[in-house]
């Protein structure tokens, strides 16, 4: 019986091996790239990033040839025999030189060379393969992509344990018999010979390139089809509506939303795209009723994923990840409005609109990487602007800075050093590094500022200096308030008598609603900035030079406003507390 077991084995693999010869050939070439990779050999112009790209690009057209041939055989295109080998090795050879020069190498237009582009097209293939053999049949698509990730499963197991049994017995020989060699070179050589070369042979071996009526409904066992619909289902539907209970929260009070909230709906509303697609194979009364409750659930909790993510871009920008989580956000609408109105339909469209968004993720000028490029540019510019280190496209170094603000400028430049390239922006040159001496030599500051003083008392006091009062009228004190430059809120702290209103950056000071006096709060700011970057955070004058004042005429008034002193607790640097006084005519 065993015999025959493997007999029957081994004619699948014969088979397999002449059903796709091109696709197990490259693979067993990829899987060759990776075993130089871990053990460092370099072959001639094969350095170690080129072996990689090798690597990639032999995946890339493993899963291009086998695209071509589910398609072809899927709709039955008319080609000789002799002719079939070269059709599906040339398309398939002009697919993965698309993606490896044109995306990977040459693109210098979007600069798409990044571990984003690679692994969305990578899944961009792989989710092709599933759909590229089940166009306008008439047979549900969902049995047949259930069948086909049930085979995967099922070879995965078989390589999970051939893989702990070759560990067993290699770490088991290198220990009695004291054998000197690398354990953990050779662990990862044989994972990449078992879960590359083995694994596809595997699966290729059952990969359904056409199922008859009768063999390609899926017939469920009552464990597995009472853990679906008993345990799994009802899981999802409580944790949704728990979700909901917090959205309704969030509502009533009108606070805003917890960060994790994004990220808990956007995996929760991704896996229920899976439980929804895997519920049209199984037949329950339970079922149909989750099936048309969950997609209203999962819309429901994407707007408020969306209000979420929306905060955060508004403040801190797209980054890749922001970005992915609104693409896929994308995909859970549009899934869950195709589950809730086009249910009787075969389910292919799912896949195929994950393939498509997945596409314009990876590349082209709408891709994570070029979107998130182009707006953290912007707001770093912006920022540069602002704090007039960028002018005329040259960058100006300045030393009245407000760390809080320096470290956004360095946690965006240090983003472009790791996710793009200090290449695009010309302004600091191919050469230049978020190190200490280049942001000195650049910026006229070194960069951890912020750190060096967090949780300091900032302080400024130049209150004893004796005040010119000649030609004027009044002098008005206890004028007290703490500004917040992130809300650009202003909370009276002093006189109830005194109000405070804000425009642009002018802070106008009112007495019982008759105008007395105004001051530019930015100027304040980078006054106190220099000299607490001149003097340290402690600052107790007397000296006319560190005057900080505003003076003039407003509404036919003359007046001057003083600051005798200003603090903050160095958190974030956001908020702070000035005492002022504030000298004016009738």
């Amino acid at each position: 019986m065993r015999l025959d077991i493997f007999k029957s084995k081994l004619k699948n693999l014969k088979k397999t091996i002449k059903l796709y010869p091109m696709v197990l050939l490259a693979i067993f070439i990829a899987t060759i790239f990776a075993i130089m990779g871990i053990w460092y050999i370099e072959i001639g112009a094969l350095n170690s990033t080129l072996t990689a790209d090798l690597l990639i690009s032999s995946l890339y057209f493993a899963m291009s040839y086998m695209i071509v041939k589910l398609i072809i055989s899927d709709k039955n295109i008319e080609i000789t025999k002799d002719k079939k080998a070269m059709v599906y090795a040339i398309v398939s050879v002009i697919m993965g030189l698309v993606c490896y020069f044109l995306i990977i190498k040459v693109d210098k237009s979007f600069v798409l060379r990044n571990q984003i582009t690679e692994m969305g097209l990578f899944v961009t293939l792989f989710v092709g393969m599933f759909i590229a053999g089940h166009f306008n049949k008439k047979n549900d698509y969902a049995d047949y992509a259930v069948k086909i990730v049930l085979s995967i499963i099922e070879s995965l197991i078989y390589c999970v344990t051939i893989f702990i049994g070759i560990v067993a017995i290699l770490f088991t020989t290198k220990e009695l018999f004291k054998l000197q060699f690398n354990l953990s070179n050779v662990i990862v050589s044989c994972a990449a010979v078992i879960f590359l070369l083995l694994n596809a042979s595997i699966i290729l071996s059952k990969f359904p390139l056409k199922y008859s009526d009768e063999n390609l409904k899926i017939k469920w066992l009552l464990p597995f089809k009472l853990l679906f619909t008993r345990i799994i289902a009802p899981i999802f539907l409580i944790y949704g509506f728990i979700l909901l209970l917090y959205i309704i929260k969030v509502v009533v009070l009108k606070t805003i939303p917890n960060n994790i909230i994004t990220n808990l709906i956007l995996w929760y509303g991704l896996l229920s795209v899976v439980v929804l697609f895997i519920s049209k194979t199984v037949e329950d009364k339970f079922i149909n009723v989750y099936n048309k409750i969950q997609p209203i659930i999962l819309l429901i909790l994407s707007v408020m994923m969306f209000y979420s993510i929306g905060i955060r871009i508004s403040y801190y920008g797209v980054t890749e990840e922001r970005y992915l989580v609104v693409v896929g956000g994308i995909f859970i609408v549009i899934s869950m409005i195709y589950y809730l109105f086009f249910n009787k339909k075969t389910y292919i469209t799912i896949p195929t609109t994950f393939l498509i968004l997945a596409l314009i993720s990876s590349v082209g000028p709408l891709s994570a990487y070029n979107i998130s490029r182009i707006d953290q540019k912007a707001k770093l510019e912006k920022m540069l602007v602002e704090e007039n280190l960028l002018v005329d496209g040259k960058i100006k170094s300045q030393s009245n800075v407000n760390p809080a603000k320096i470290k956004e400028i360095k946690d965006k430049l240090d983003y472009f050093v790791v996710k793009h390239s200090t290449k695009e922006l010309p302004y600091l040159g191919d050469k230049f590094t978020t190190s200490q001496e280049d942001m000195n030599r650049v910026f006229g500051f070194r960069g951890d500022e912020f750190e060096s003083l967090y949780g300091q008392i900032r302080s400024f006091v130049n209150d004893r200096l004796e005040i010119d009062t000649t030609n004027y009228d009044r002098l008005l004190e206890n004028i007290q308030f703490q500004y917040d430059s992130n809300t650009q809120n202003i909370e009276n702290l002093g006189n109830q008598n005194v109000t405070f209103s804000k425009k642009s950056n002018i802070v106008v000071i009112k007495y019982k609603n008759e105008t007395i006096g105004k001051f530019n709060i930015e100027i304040f700011n980078n006054r106190l900035e220099e000299l607490w970057n001149l003097q340290g955070p402690d600052i107790n004058t007397e000296d006319p030079d560190n005057l900080i004042k505003d003076e003039g005429v407003i509404n036919n008034r003359k007046y001057k406003t003083i600051l005798e002193r200003a603090e903050c607790v160095y958190d974030n640097g956001q908020k702070m507390t000035y005492y002022i006084k504030c000298l004016y005519t009738k």
